[in-house]
């Protein structure tokens, strides 16, 4: 569209821009940052960052255009994008569109012409703001954060689906630690890298529908059960959800993934609290306590464990190397895991550890 537009925030700072995506109709959202230099394409769909206005710190963003392959999910889930500079060309073998005609084929508004390090910083320092992306004049718009934001969409399933695509050309390493094991992922938002990670391994994926009764995930004979990754709000504020992962420790061996650690934890009875700037980027050092390793992961959340003190039985396997806060734990006896960041994209045993309780 290429039309003068902005980005005001609810304490009133004002970016100016310029439009490259969909029409602008006053979108809000919750404006968070993605530090990665590379996987906008992997990082718009992720639905972990549903209902969110997002922020790219890196300059130049949409050179290789964007292919389906690539995508965490069938759309993108952010509400808009925001950049510094959006490219004209896009440039890759792979590509089958650019990043402006992907987004406004689904409706997704977006800024180029951004000051994003100015963005990135006043968002840093002052934590979450929800923000608004239009155009015209912005006088009189503030009314708009009196209201609830559309809430996050969830990826719903109706029935169990089973998953069978794995990376292909594109796998990474020859761990087949899963062969011959049946796991089923409680899915509110999986990424598809993530169940193409397990598929390499050689495990069998079965999608399960959130809403899923625990005689149903019993008649589907899994050996295991992912909690992956997701929109995490509305799952933190959803009692029966909480209750029923609850109603599943101690039956089922249990793995947490970023979001799904939180939404175990919180069934665990661990206060989850927000931080003040999320943890969105692949530049995020952890500590693997029981080695002392040094793992640099990549993470897409803004919430974190509060509580230092843990039930009996669980026991502390990660901290985040800055902050210093839980990035793992496990229970050997109930058999459940969580962890803090995306094990696709990091080198850490926890899968395999998982897989071992299954055996």
């Amino acid at each position: 569209m290429n039309e003068p537009a902005y980005l005001l925030l609810e304490d009133g700072t004002l970016f100016h821009g310029t439009s490259f995506g969909a029409p602008l109709a006053g979108a809000v959202g919750e404006t968070c940052f993605w530090t990665g230099m590379t996987d906008y394409q992997e990082t718009i769909s992720d639905p972990a960052l549903s209902g969110k206005i997002l922020v790219l710190t890196h300059p130049g963003v949409g050179n290789v255009g964007v292919n389906a392959r690539d995508l965490s999910s069938d759309k993108p889930r952010i509400r808009a994008l925001i950049v510094r500079e959006a490219s004209s060309l896009a440039s890759n073998y792979r590509s089958e569109e650019s990043l402006g005609d992907y987004l406004i084929r689904h409706g997704i508004p977006a800024l180029t012409d951004i000051d994003t390090r100015a963005l990135t910083l006043h968002i840093r320092e002052s934590g979450p703001l929800r923000g608004i992306v239009g155009s015209g004049d912005p006088k009189g718009l503030e009314s708009m954060f009196q209201s609830e934001s559309a809430p996050a969409e969830l990826p719903l399933l109706e029935e169990p689906v089973e998953w069978t695509e794995g990376s292909g050309e594109w796998r990474r390493g020859e761990d087949r630690s899963g062969e011959g094991l049946r796991i089923g992922v409680l899915d509110w938002g999986a990424r598809r890298e993530l169940l193409r990670l397990i598929v390499d391994t050689g495990a069998s994926v079965v999608r399960i529908p959130m809403s899923a009764s625990e005689d149903t995930i019993r008649s589907l004979e899994i050996d295991g059960l992912i909690l992956p990754n997701g929109a995490l709000e509305p799952l933190l504020k959803s009692a029966s959800l909480i209750d029923g992962i609850g109603a599943l420790i101690g039956k089922k061996p249990l793995l947490g993934i970023e979001s799904g650690a939180l939404i175990l934890g919180s069934a665990l009875g661990l206060q989850i609290g927000p931080l003040k700037a999320g943890r969105r980027g692949p530049n995020h050092t952890v500590r693997e306590l029981d080695s002392g390793a040094l793992l640099t992961t990549t993470q897409n959340h803004g919430h974190r464990i509060e509580s230092e003190t843990l039930p009996p039985g669980l026991e502390i396997t990660h901290r985040h190397l800055h902050g210093g806060d839980i990035q793992g734990f496990r229970d050997t006896e109930k058999k459940l895991l969580g962890i803090q960041f995306s094990p696709e994209r990091t080198d850490d045993p926890t899968l395999r550890t998982y897989y071992s309780w299954l055996r």
